[in-house]
Order: C-alpha cells, then structure tokens, then sequence
C-alpha cells in the first residue's frame, strides 16, 4: 500500500493570484458542442470573466457562466497595447456561490515551446501591467489587479 503522502495530487507549476478581466469564447473545435446563449454575454460568443490566477500551465478564471470539464476555450486578455489570445481546456468546475460564481481551473492545449513562450509572455505581462492598465483592450472594463 501507498504512503498517502504519495497519493497527494501536486501542481506542476507555481499559481501567480492576480486580478485581469479577460474575455472566454468557446474554441472552434467546440463551436458545433457547446453554443453560450446571448443573454450569456454581449452577443458577441464572448463572456466575461475574471482571471484569479495563472501558471506556466495554464489559468484560474471566475465567471458567472458554467462552462462544462473538457470543452476547448480561448481566453483573451489585454494589457495595454498587448491582446494575449490563451488557448485552454477546462480542467476543473467548482461553484463558489450562489451568485451563481464558478471558479474554473483551465490548461494551457498548447504543448512543447509554444505552451512554455505563451506562459512567459502572460507571466511578463502580469509582472509590468500597472494596476491602471492591466484591463482588456477588448472592451470588458475595468481595472487589473496583479
């Protein structure tokens, strides 16, 4: 039998907690399974979300919206002049309220160098975004918070 401490899931990579509006639309190879409502978002396929938290494999959004385990999204944040577009699976689903708020767990689908240059460029753009300009370029609102 297993030592339990052996058992204990650990993360690969270290969380950064962070506060960015971002935008999540549902990835072309999930278009025809999952289609969001217009009351959903803005009418656009996009809806709102906030980024808590990042890693070199992936992100932690919180969202008004459930979004099912295994659908593809992309995620959309802006810092600056600098639109990020993070393709990601969603990993996990946990209902934090009765708002209702979910807190989804996303991984990085990108593999190889492109996951590894795609984490550094969100990891650089987290440690130089001021607060004032850490919002989406993408019309979302509001400020980030790293």
């Amino acid at each position: 039998m297993k030592d339990p401490a052996q058992q204990l899931v650990v993360r690969q990579h270290e969380r950064r907690e962070c506060r960015v509006p971002v935008r999540v639309r549902v990835g072309d190879a999930d278009a025809e399974r999952v289609t969001l409502s217009r009351s959903a978002g803005d009418g656009s396929g996009a809806i709102p979300a906030m980024m808590v938290d990042a890693s070199g494999g992936g992100l932690g959004l919180e969202t008004s919206v459930f979004l099912p385990r295994g659908l593809r999204v992309v995620v959309a944040a802006g810092f600056g002049d600098t639109l990020l577009e993070m393709p990601a699976r969603v990993q996990r689903v946990l209902m934090n309220s009765r708002k209702p708020t979910y807190y989804l767990g996303l991984a990085f689908t990108q593999t190889g160098d492109a996951r590894a240059e795609l984490a550094d460029r969100l990891m650089q753009a987290l440690r130089a975004a001021p607060a004032a300009e850490a919002a989406p370029r993408n019309g979302n609102g509001g400020a980030g918070r790293c």
